[in-house]
């Protein structure tokens, strides 16, 4: 996989600068990553797919196709849904 270069960007509302560092995460899975989420499915604590896609740096669109796969498997379960977001749990 190619690096992406990371710059700081700067963003100005009424005056002020801000500066921010955009986060880069993977559009894909590698084969090691994958087996990694697999391993680490049978010991699952409460999770949501933002902080599912911020522990393996995957986008959050992904780990939500991710988790919604496992769910209809049957190897998670869907402890809560809600309109914007759900919560899983081995």
């Amino acid at each position: 996989m190619s690096e992406r270069k990371v710059a700081v960007k700067k963003k100005k509302k009424w005056g002020k600068t801000y500066e921010y560092v955009p986060v880069v995460r993977s559009m894909t899975l590698d084969e090691e990553k994958m087996a990694e989420i697999e391993k680490e499915l049978k010991n699952l604590k409460p999770t949501t797919p933002e902080s599912f896609a911020n522990k393996y740096g995957i986008k959050v669109s992904l780990a939500k196709l991710i988790l919604k796969k496992y769910a209809e498997d049957g190897k998670i379960k869907v402890l809560s849904k809600g309109t914007r977001t759900e919560l899983y749990s081995s």
